[in-house]
């Protein structure tokens, strides 16, 4: 058999120097670490929580308002809580939300509001509150923010034709918006309540609530980033 000639022009294949694989490989652990480190210095610089205010600054410069403090919102004078249901509207012409901070907020935390006492009365047609539940704010800024609500409940006895019974243990829905002022603003705005028990035809997935409330304590009321 006939040798064959190895072509010198032909480049054989060289591997790297064993030093130069091991500086890459730690130049680019270094790269990786300091990103991860940049990474996360401006995730905790974008992080944000919220306090209640009685200045209009963020960060707050005023009084923050800590644990216990009192809370009073009344519905707007000539306004109506109103709840919609597939079967009908019913409205009323009174309520009161009363309770105490039991959360003040912190630099990852929202404030919240446990409502020790919920008055929805002078209605239309009978309806009866079953859970009290919290008030929490998230600043959005200028001294406002969004509220949702956690756990509130309350049933319907007979506008819709059957009892409808909404929110309750489960239930965290967005309730709207608060505008900071003296007073602050706390507008219900087409709040979707989830259905707990009743007629799907009748009452619906949910119950539609608008509201607007005028905070009367504390007053004044801002929001501010933590």
């Amino acid at each position: 058999m006939a040798r064959g000639v190895i072509d010198p022009s032909i480049k054989r294949f060289q591997p790297l120097d064993p030093r130069q694989s091991v500086s890459k490989l730690k130049l680019s652990g270094v790269v990786t670490v300091v990103a991860a480190i940049l990474l996360l210095a401006v995730g905790a610089g974008s992080a944000s929580g919220t306090v209640l205010c009685s200045t209009e600054t963020s960060p707050c410069t005023g009084t923050a308002f800590g644990l216990g403090t009192g809370f009073k919102a009344v519905l707007q004078a000539g306004g109506k809580w109103s709840l919609m249901a597939p079967a009908g509207t019913m409205s009323c012409t009174e309520s009161i939300i009363e309770g105490k901070v039991e959360n003040a907020g912190s630099a990852t935390t929202s404030p919240a509001v446990f409502v020790e006492n919920l008055i929805i009365a002078k209605c239309s047609c009978p309806l009866s509150v079953t859970e009290r539940g919290r008030l929490i704010w998230h600043y959005t800024g200028s001294g406002d923010g969004t509220v949702t609500e956690a756990k509130t409940g309350f049933t319907s006895l007979s506008c819709f034709g059957t009892p409808c019974r909404y929110g309750g243990p489960t239930s965290e829905t967005t309730l709207g918006t608060m505008t900071g002022g003296s007073p602050a603003l706390l507008a219900v705005t087409a709040a979707k309540i989830p259905l707990v028990e009743g007629s799907l035809i009748k009452c619906g997935t949910s119950g539609t609530v608008n509201a607007t409330y005028e905070v009367t304590a504390p007053n004044p009321l801002f929001l501010a980033a933590s």
